[in-house]
């Protein structure tokens, strides 16, 4: 008998399996895997033991790592017994909870959501607003929408090129 009949390896997944909740129960296809409260509690204990409160980046984001009982169950309820599945999150776009492989999102249609709201942020919080410019040929003042803008209508942009390169 070799070695490797016996041993059937966990094989790591990519796979995000999405739980409901149920009367505090976080469940898959009905059955209970664990309670919220529990995954909860086992967050704040995380954050209080690993982290000083003013370096919580996200203390509303949950990501909690699985014992075996709760893997087993969860395991069982797939049925498939090799599944690496070691941490249940909330996802960080839409907030539905998921098992998986200690990812932050429940999908990957959730995953390209987040991270286009994650870069739409931080391009908003480099933006930089332009000073108000004067018009070329009227000297109106005008606000920027880009900094090369010099003229504030098509009629001071035709007029401007009409009188050529002096303007």
């Amino acid at each position: 008998m070799d070695c490797r009949d016996v041993y059937k390896p966990f094989r790591y997944t990519k796979t995000h399996y999405r739980l409901d909740e149920q009367d505090g129960w976080l469940c898959y296809a009905g059955q209970p895997i664990t309670p919220v409260s529990e995954v909860m509690a086992e967050h704040q204990r995380h954050l209080n033991r690993h982290l000083p409160e003013e370096r919580w980046k996200d203390p509303d984001r949950v990501s909690v790592l699985i014992g075996w009982p709760e893997r087993t169950k969860f395991q069982a309820a797939i049925g498939d017994e090799t599944a690496h599945l070691y941490a249940i999150c909330q996802c960080r776009h839409c907030g539905s909870w998921a098992i998986g492989s200690g990812t932050n999102w429940c999908s990957d249609t959730c995953r390209l959501a987040g991270r286009a709201d994650d870069a739409r942020k931080q391009r908003a919080a480099a933006h930089v607003p332009l000073p108000p410019v004067a018009c070329v040929v009227c000297g109106t003042t005008i606000e920027a929408t880009r900094k090369t803008r010099r003229y504030c209508s098509d009629r001071c942009r035709q007029q401007a090129h009409r009188l050529g390169p002096t303007a």
